[in-house]
């Protein structure tokens, strides 16, 4: 099963009337008014350019990859990911920035490999985590500022 991250750029909630029309827009807190906002939004979405639907490999890869990221922060500590995504899969706001900014100071963990290699069983492993480690820097850079994340989303971007 895929491991799919569900990235919005500017997160407003807005109601389509007609394919073009954005209705009554306002920004919110999706996680104090909408509880996780995201499933709120069912098939009210908008604009196919503000999203970012991302699979990450596997749930077994992406378990992985965190598995050595609490590893790794147990010597490098202050990783702001490991205790949000503990506490909820949503993400808006400033904890997407305090992680975009982890990740952006640690980008050696991908670009000086011999640093983290012994956390790993095998050179598979390694590049899979190096992928993924990328490819998270990218998502929150996407939605840095007004953004929202939905981990473990299942929702599907249907383009009508």
């Amino acid at each position: 099963m895929p491991y799919k991250i569900l990235a919005l750029k500017n997160f407003c909630i807005g109601q389509f009337g007609y394919p073009n029309f954005m209705g009554e827009i306002k920004g919110i807190k999706p996680d104090f008014e909408f509880n996780d906002g995201i499933d709120y939004l069912g098939s009210k979405m908008y604009q196919f350019e503000d999203f970012m639907l991302t699979e990450l490999g596997s749930c077994k890869q992406f378990r992985s990859y965190l598995k050595c990221l609490e590893q790794i922060n147990e010597i490098l500590q202050d990783c702001p990911f490991i205790d949000a995504y503990k506490a909820t899969n949503t993400f808006t706001g400033e904890i997407i920035e305090e992680c975009k900014n982890w990740w952006e100071s640690n980008l050696n963990l991908i670009f000086q490999p011999h640093l983290v290699k012994d956390f790993f069983e095998n050179e598979v492993d390694h590049l899979q985590f190096q992928v993924t480690h990328l490819k998270m820097l990218e998502i929150f850079r996407f939605c840095s500022g007004y953004g929202f994340l939905q981990l473990a989303t299942n929702k599907e971007l249907s383009e009508q």
